[in-house]
């Protein structure tokens, strides 16, 4: 695992490039690639959608700053300079508080724009997924949302000195300070991205049968949350209240809504990508039709 992708001096300054950012942008530029196609299967200008999609990243990024910082607060930044709020050097973003970032920047700009805020959620969540698994990838190199201990051999890794892993297993008293590696950990990061990339098929699948507006961002909210309540048990990186971590009480909550909303969404208007699919595929068959009628 390495944290550093490349590291140069540009007109003065040192310049770091981290994994965790590579990965990121890597994941963005996916998920906008997706993002198009599923515009244009929902008879929606993509470059109009792309616009409302930047501004959400935005948001999202704003979102997850916020909330590392709220959860992070006594042990990073109450005693140190306000500016560290702005310093990403050290990591500092939680998924759940980019979601709603997003999700609100999402409604702010489709308002403004007079675009379908629920349609745009539709398209939107296997492409989310898809970024999400790419910045799993990156926490895996980087060493962030890291798993808990790990006694199965062929499911551990181990980090090496002076990664965030290995201090945090140092400050627990897990490891000696003459260790080369961490403790063996589970790959918590690279499950989510599986477990991520598989909710981007489902959910591109799904797509095709649930065209009730609103539902697909549903199913979403209620796949999501369940697996993010249950792999949380597997991490290590976060302080428990009740047993349960911020991400997991999160995760409650978005589950409950996501399965209220699934019955509420169920009467929506329907999506017109469908019909459109359907069209293209009988034209064969029809112009078929018209030639053996004609001769």
């Amino acid at each position: 695992m390495k944290e550093i992708f490349l590291q140069f001096e540009l007109f003065g300054n040192n310049i770091t490039l981290r994994w965790f950012q590579i990965m990121a942008a890597l994941g963005f530029l996916a998920a906008l690639h997706l993002y198009k196609k599923r515009a244009i299967n929902y008879r929606e200008d993509p470059e109009r959608m792309e616009m409302a999609l930047f501004y959400s990243m935005m948001g999202a990024i704003v979102g997850a700053r916020l909330l590392f910082v709220v959860r992070n607060w006594e042990e990073k930044f109450a005693m140190r300079s306000f500016w560290k709020v702005f310093d990403f050097s050290e990591g500092g973003l939680v998924f759940q508080g980019g979601f709603f970032g997003g999700l609100l920047t999402a409604f702010i700009i489709c308002r403004a724009k007079k675009i379908d805020f629920l349609k745009a959620l539709d398209i939107a969540m296997p492409c989310l997924a898809l970024a999400h698994a790419f910045g799993r990838v990156g926490c895996f190199l980087n060493g962030c949302c890291h798993g808990g201990r790990c006694e199965v051999n062929w499911l551990a890794v181990q980090y090496p000195q002076n990664s965030f892993v290995w201090q945090d297993h140092l400050q627990k008293n897990y490891i000696d300070p003459s260790a080369s590696l961490s403790a063996p950990v589970h790959a918590a990061q690279l499950y989510a991205t599986v477990a991520l990339v598989l909710l981007c098929i489902a959910l591109c699948k799904l797509s095709k049968k649930f065209n009730r507006s609103g539902i697909i961002f549903a199913l979403y909210l209620v796949i999501y949350s369940a697996w993010r309540f249950s792999v949380e048990f597997l991490r290590d990186d976060q302080n428990l209240t009740a047993g349960l971590s911020l991400a997991q009480y999160i995760a409650i909550g978005t589950f409950l809504v996501g399965v209220g909303l699934v019955y509420g969404f169920k009467n929506n208007k329907r999506h017109t990508f469908l019909e459109l699919n359907k069209a293209e595929k009988n034209k064969p068959q029809q112009n078929k039709e018209q030639t053996h009628g004609n001769s």
